[in-house]
């Protein structure tokens, strides 16, 4: 079958489209026969803080976790009717997660202690999905996707020794639930 190839979210199955803009989160080559071979980037970060304070001084902790998710995704769908289509991926690929924990004390208005960790971790993960799409308008169509990602491997170490195990872990296993709307661009 022949190939096509876009650099949007979702793609059409017939657009040839050569140029690529840098700032999409997700290329795609398409088949005709409705499926697809997805690179996919995503970005997760939360942070937190923990603070108490009075008249002799303040107590502070800070957490920042982020990781950056690269992957490949196979994904087929098939047509239920002229709108309404049903299918299902498979992912896998690589997380890398930082955690960084910043403490510190001051004391009467002077810093008294201050202790900082970096921690980093290379995950290996597999994500199935379940997806359905409905085509609102000839080139405008909605989605809903139900996916479970699995974190095969989850450890972190310090940043400054690799050797260095953590008793952390950076597991970001979890159900994942997106909805979205999508245009495809056609070519004439």
């Amino acid at each position: 079958s022949r190939l096509y190839c876009c650099f949007f979210k979702r793609c059409g199955e017939q657009r040839e489209i050569h140029r690529v803009d840098r700032l999409q989160s997700q290329m795609c080559i398409r088949e005709i026969n409705k499926s697809s071979l997805n690179f996919t980037y995503y970005y997760f970060s939360t942070r937190g803080r923990n603070a108490v304070a009075d008249y002799s001084g303040e107590y502070k902790l800070d957490l920042e976790v982020e990781a950056s998710k690269y992957g490949l995704q196979y994904e087929m769908k098939k047509s239920i009717t002229d709108r309404f289509s049903l299918g299902a991926s498979f992912g896998s690929g690589v997380l890398l997660s930082n955690y960084d924990v910043t403490e510190s004390f001051i004391i009467n208005g002077n810093p008294r202690n201050s202790y900082e960790v970096n921690l980093e971790g290379l995950n290996i993960f597999v994500e199935p999905s379940i997806i359905a799409s409905y085509n609102i308008l000839d080139n405008l169509n909605c989605f809903l996707k139900v996916s479970y990602e699995k974190n095969i491997t989850n450890e972190l170490y310090l940043s400054t020794d690799k050797e260095q195990k953590s008793t952390l872990d950076a597991d970001w296993t979890g159900i994942r639930i997106s909805t979205g709307i999508y245009y495809t661009f056609r070519s004439e």
